[in-house]
């Protein structure tokens, strides 16, 4: 992608569902990483939160080794901001703080892919409903 075609972030607007971006995080053992992560959501868009500076987003990996159920392969033909296969893991969903974590947008995904991604996270998220209604 040339510098002229690169999406420029601006944490102040809106990052639709699909957006591809990096961020840093902490991992588990609270060791600072750097990653790539797909836009689920925006607290920007919900007309009914008052706070407007977090996503919820899920992890995007290159271990394509690691496929699950609630992950998608990502056709780098149809997506070419990204550089080699990977997959969207639809279960590894993080908050991330669009001013202190999101620091650069790679490009929104094919309409194809994101059908599938919404498909899968709906999958995981009827799962995450299941058991919690199993408790009630």
């Amino acid at each position: 992608m040339n510098e002229k075609t690169k999406p420029i972030y601006n944490w102040s607007s809106p990052l639709l569902p699909g957006t591809i971006v990096c961020a840093s995080y902490e991992d588990f053992e609270g060791i600072k990483r750097v990653g790539i992560f797909c836009i689920l959501y925006d607290e920007q868009l919900d007309g009914s939160i008052s706070e407007k500076r977090n996503v919820i987003a899920c992890k995007v990996s290159s271990q394509v080794t690691l496929a699950a159920d609630y992950s998608c392969m990502v056709s780098v033909q149809r997506n070419t901001f990204f550089d080699k296969p990977c997959m969207i893991c639809t279960s590894k969903v993080r908050v991330l703080d669009k001013v202190k974590n999101v620091y650069k947008i790679l490009g929104q995904l094919d309409s194809y892919t994101f059908a599938r991604v919404v498909k899968t996270y709906i999958k995981f998220s009827n799962e995450v409903s299941r058991q919690l209604l199993d408790r009630i």
